[in-house]
């Protein structure tokens, strides 16, 4: 082993210590104490490791930016899905017979969009659009309740000229009506009650990922409790909203009526027509990016537990 020869930084007598020799040593001569040599670099823990040991919910460094900017993308999708009126659609395809064309049907959270093109046998064509108000439409399909009339031989003004049969068949038909548009407005409410919820969690997530990434990355120090708390929350809220999005558009597709015959599709009845109908684009690809973040936010919620 080879010897380096020093000098006492107290009292300037050479010292002889080994050439590796690295801490506090006392001189021989004067007692006094000194330190020489320096520690190797351990890279792990030059830049990260006391990150890693406050950071509790720290799992690697491509995963926090990786869910940050996951998180950005549920707020988009989420802002875009409260203001979206394609949540179900259906289309009825109209070939041969007297009628061809086709007719949408878009329906949001609030209102349901109405447009069609049709071609008669005498070879006119129309088209149109309109937009319906869920509870606009409740209103107006309970106006017929509010009629009077009476079951016996004579209908009174303005059924005089009706069976009264078919008067009680049309304030039954006018009551499903309601019911229909009324369930439309119920599941809306609900779905949107879920986004707006999901909403601020997704921003009050996003705030904190960007306050312990800036920490992570020098640009500012938080205190080291702080720092516990927002990745606890950061990993549990994570998971929580995740599943809470998820529910939302589970119990939306649950509550919705769909179809109904007589009414919103009643083209259906006519021969040749097809109908399609389903949930809309929003819908699927809110429910499988909400599957997919609770999903990742398993990985932080383990290294939590650990």
């Amino acid at each position: 082993m080879t010897m380096v020869e020093i000098l006492c930084p107290h009292c300037e007598e050479e010292i002889e210590l080994d050439d590796d020799a690295v801490g506090e040593f006392s001189c021989p001569y004067c007692d006094g104490e000194f330190e020489w040599g320096e520690p190797e670099e351990e890279e792990a823990d030059l830049d990260f490791g006391d990150f890693n040991e406050v950071h509790s919910g720290s799992t690697g460094l491509i995963y926090k930016p990786a869910m940050l900017a996951f998180t950005l993308v549920m707020v988009i999708i989420t802002v875009v899905g409260l203001n979206s009126g394609s949540w179900y659609g259906a289309s009825v395809t109209m070939e041969g017979g007297d009628l061809e064309g086709e007719i949408n049907y878009d329906f949001g959270l609030a209102e349901a969009e109405f447009s069609s093109s049709v071609s008669y046998r005498e070879g006119d064509t129309t088209q149109s659009s309109n937009i319906f108000g869920y509870e606009d439409m409740e209103k107006e399909s309970l106006e017929y309740l509010l009629l009077d009339w009476n079951e016996g031989e004579d209908c009174e003004a303005p059924w005089a000229n009706y069976d009264c049969e078919e008067v009680a068949d049309m304030v039954e038909e006018a009551q499903m009506l309601a019911d229909w548009w009324g369930d439309w407005d119920s599941s809306g409410s609900l779905l949107k009650f879920f986004l707006i919820m999901s909403l601020i969690f997704f921003i009050i997530i996003l705030i904190s990922k960007i306050l312990l990434l800036l920490d992570e990355k020098g640009n500012m120090k938080l205190p080291a409790n702080l720092i516990e708390v927002l990745n606890k929350w950061d990993n549990v809220s994570t998971f929580v909203t995740g599943i809470l999005l998820l529910i939302g558009c589970v119990i939306y597709a649950i509550m919705m009526p769909g179809e109904m015959d007589g009414y919103a599709f009643w083209w259906s009845h006519d021969a040749g027509a097809d109908v399609s109908a389903g949930m809309g684009m929003i819908w699927w690809t809110t429910l499988v990016l909400s599957i997919g973040y609770f999903s990742a936010s398993i990985r932080g919620l383990v290294s939590d537990f650990n």
